[in-house]
């Protein structure tokens, strides 16, 4: 007989950081053409850069990543949002176009760079957070 391990290992639990990169490809798709156009600052097919859906997962995304490490309180509720996503929606659609056609690869490269970032230090967190237990018996080295 072999000695393989034939239990399948729990699937790990998926991070913040996944969900926020489903919600950006659900956003944003490879070749779509709003995407496109945004990324060339110039409107989509409905006349505006952003619409209130997009603008509303744009605010909504930050403040989700850092209540799921901080507490519910930093959670946008429905009146901060009935409030803040139409003023964003029309200073965006004034500034964006100009914004885009100059800054979009760098914008670009900021959020695809960011993501890996924060990948990191989310597993990082995770690990220190898998440590603590383990450690709090033991007495601290001397010095």
């Amino acid at each position: 007989m072999s000695d393989l391990n034939l239990v399948a290992e729990p699937a790990p639990a998926p991070s913040p950081l996944d969900a926020l990169q489903g919600e950006l490809d659900e956003a944003f798709p490879v070749g779509d053409a709003g995407a496109a156009a945004a990324a060339e600052g110039e409107p989509a097919a409905g006349g505006e850069l952003l619409d209130e859906a997009t603008v509303k997962m744009f605010l909504q995304v930050p403040f989700d990543f850092i209540a799921s490490r901080k507490g519910a309180h930093w959670k946008l509720s429905e009146q901060e949002l009935a409030a803040a996503v139409p003023l964003t929606v029309k200073v965006s659609n004034k500034y964006a176009p100009e914004i885009m056609k100059r800054w979009a690869d760098e914008i670009a490269l900021s959020v695809v760079l960011g993501m890996i970032f924060l990948k990191r230090v989310n597993l990082d967190t995770e690990k220190t957070s898998e440590k603590k237990p383990e450690a709090q018996g033991e007495p601290p080295a001397p010095v």
